[in-house]
């Protein structure tokens, strides 16, 4: 799924991107701190003591080069310990270090290693922030790219195109791919077959079988010829999704296992994931089910360990549909809504992901960076010039000016209406993400329940059978307010022609609101009050059914953010305006979000259940009937929602 990131956000990152550029070509220095650094990583390549490790940092006569060795050591054995978190932060200390003393091959090595742990934490931006700086580090370095040039540059390339594939960019993912072969040769095999195997999985996943094939081999011969055991393992994978292709099931079986047990034996879990992930999938397709549970099961826990969105959606998914198959819907069931869970969180993750985007820009900065190094040196020139020369270099300096001046304001205009477009365009996907949630969940609950009641009649309780009834009759009400409120906005947003209004009576449009609200919600430890109204004296001018619609969404929140104590509607009459009060004892709005609550789908906790659309729909209703609807600044006992007459 392709999607646009915000502007502010955008900008702070191409800003970030510029800052952290800063290792350059033309230091002498960094051939022999990396190699110094290559000799220390090697040393410590055994050492699995992380407190030995932290001591090493903390000691004040440590060089640079031990420096970056030692933080990145830590890094791997965090990161073995699925801590990515710490396996990060101490990826960033040996790149910081690499920057400060301009040793560059080490630093876009760190690009590369910090690429892919925030890959692992489907952090896409900051994935496709890291490799694009270590791509870009790697291509100023020097006129001819050496060996150690090309190896780093060839993994950063390799780990944005992993990061295009993950959000949808396939076509961008197989350029960068193929980009990464034009760097290798013979020094850079590995590399190189990483390549060709990541266009291959890309015509798997396309079904073109021949092409699939031919990079396959191209990455397994490679592999073979560099001794690399852990391509080979990976390229087991790949040559049994081939082989499933064909229909060679149990040649595909025996290349998955040698995958699975190889990574094993290494207490790979990660690369593990990916073999057992094609295992379980060939098993459920080809309904294994007594082979496919087991290892599921695995992958479950495994996945639960690593903290991995990816695979633990999957695993739900692959379990949701083994329990469907067997007709424990209860199972199946629970499978599904932790399936929804951690496909919304990928989602989210995917929604941060503008990465084409961020490169572009960042490709942009580099050539503006050329660009004003070449005005910087013709400016010194123009200062031996004679009089005449600097005249005219005046008027063209004026000239350019003017053309600035006039660009500025046909880029702002384009900005603006760039602004609406994406506005729109995010609108749109919120609308589609919110309302996938919102009514899967409910139609989930519908479909499992009433499978449950059909399929286990006999075996049921009366008082089941009623409670499933009962929970079956909430989820279809929960969905036709969805809907009813989804075609309310609908009809007042096509349209900005004031509502009819007459003289109300108040006190019938807030009981009408409350009895449905008590209807429908049955939490007994909140008690709703009703102050001050008199039977006939209470009367605004407004339109009756959606005055009712207001105080019934505003009932609603207070319902859903109050677990305990008294939720309490007030008519009164403050400075000449007539107020009708609704104060909870709930969990509160903080006053910084007291007014963007009220936009469309906007929600403070976006794994709360709602759309979202409620107390928009009430902004929408005031403007039309010409009332006010705002929170209670200075209510601190939970939330105080006002519409003011």
């Amino acid at each position: 799924m392709k999607t646009s990131i915000s502007y502010p956000a955008f900008m702070v990152i191409i800003f970030s991107v510029i800052l952290l550029f800063g290792c350059r070509a033309d230091d002498v220095s960094t051939d022999d701190m990396f190699k110094e650094r290559e000799i220390i990583t090697e040393r410590l390549s055994n050492t699995v003591n992380i407190d030995s490790l932290k001591a090493l940092i903390e000691s004040k006569d440590i060089s640079s080069p031990e420096l970056i060795a030692v933080s990145w050591r830590l890094s791997d054995l965090y990161a073995a310990h699925s801590d990515l978190d710490n396996a990060v932060r101490y990826q960033f200390m040996g790149f910081d270090e690499a920057k400060r003393v301009n040793d560059t091959l080490s630093y876009i090595y760190a690009c590369n290693n910090l690429g892919i742990f925030y890959r692992r934490k489907s952090n896409f931006q900051n994935a496709a922030k890291y490799h694009t700086i270590g791509i870009h580090s790697g291509e100023a370095f020097s006129d001819s790219l050496r060996y150690e040039v090309r190896k780093a540059n060839m993994l950063n390339v390799n780990g944005l195109g992993k990061v295009y594939m993950n959000v949808g960019y396939i076509e961008e993912a197989k350029k960068e791919f193929l980009y990464g072969l034009t760097l290798g040769d013979s020094s850079t095999l590995g590399n190189k077959a990483l390549n060709y195997a990541n266009i291959g999985i890309i015509y798997i996943k396309e079904g073109n079988y021949d092409s699939a094939r031919w990079y396959i081999y191209e990455s397994y011969k490679y592999d073979i010829i560099k001794g690399d055991s852990v391509g080979l393992a990976l390229s087991y994978i790949h040559l049994g999704s081939l082989c499933k292709m064909k229909g060679h099931k149990q040649e595909a079986m025996d290349y998955y296992n040698a995958s699975m047990n190889y990574f094993k034996e290494r207490g790979d879990d990660w690369h593990w994931l990916e073999g057992a992930a094609a295992m379980a999938e060939f098993h459920m397709e080809n309904s294994n089910y007594y082979k496919a549970y087991p290892l599921l099961m695995e992958i479950l826990e495994k996945a639960q360990r690593l903290k991995t969105d990816k695979y633990l959606n999957f695993a739900h998914t692959q379990l949701h549909d083994y329990y469907h198959h067997l007709g424990n819907y209860r199972e199946a069931l629970k499978h599904s809504e932790l399936m929804g869970q951690y496909y919304q969180k990928l989602m989210d993750a995917q929604q941060l992901g503008g990465v084409k985007d961020i490169t572009a820009e960042y490709d942009r900065s580099m050539q503006q960076d050329k660009i004003d190094d070449l005005s910087h040196k013709n400016s010194l020139l123009t200062i031996q010039r004679r009089n005449t020369t600097i005249i005219l270099l005046s008027i063209i300096i004026a000239i350019f000016l003017i053309w600035g001046i006039f660009m500025s304001f046909i880029s702002k205009r384009l900005k603006t209406m760039n602004t609406k477009v994406r506005q729109s365009e995010e609108m749109k996907k919120s609308f589609i993400n919110s309302m996938c949630h919102e009514i899967r969940t409910p139609l989930h609950q519908i479909s499992g329940f009433s499978q449950v009641l059909a399929s286990s009649s006999d075996e049921l309780s009366t008082e089941e059978k009623g409670q499933y009834g009962e929970i079956i009759a909430q989820n279809t009400e929960e969905l036709t307010q969805i809907l009813d409120q989804i075609l309310e906005i609908s009809d007042l947003d096509s349209s900005q022609d004031y509502l009819p209004m007459e003289e109300v009576s108040v006190v019938d449009c807030i009981r009408n609101a409350s009895d449905c609200q008590i209807h429908n919600n049955h939490n007994k430890n909140v008690e709703l009050v009703i102050k001050n109204l008199h039977e006939g004296d209470e009367t605004v001018t407004t339109n009756a059914n959606y005055l009712t619609t207001q105080l019934k969404a505003i009932l609603d929140n207070a319902f859903k953010f109050t677990s305990e104590g008294v939720i309490t509607v007030t008519f009164k009459s403050e400075n000449g305006h007539k107020l009708i009060s609704v104060a909870d004892t709930g969990i509160g709005i903080p006053v910084t979000l007291q007014e963007k609550v009220f936009e469309k789908f906007y929600k403070i906790d976006s794994f709360e259940k709602g759309t979202g659309l409620g107390l928009y729909l009430t902004r929408i209703i005031a403007v039309r009937l010409h009332n006010k609807v705002y929170i209670n600044k200075n209510y601190t006992c939970g939330t105080d929602v006002i519409i003011e007459f």
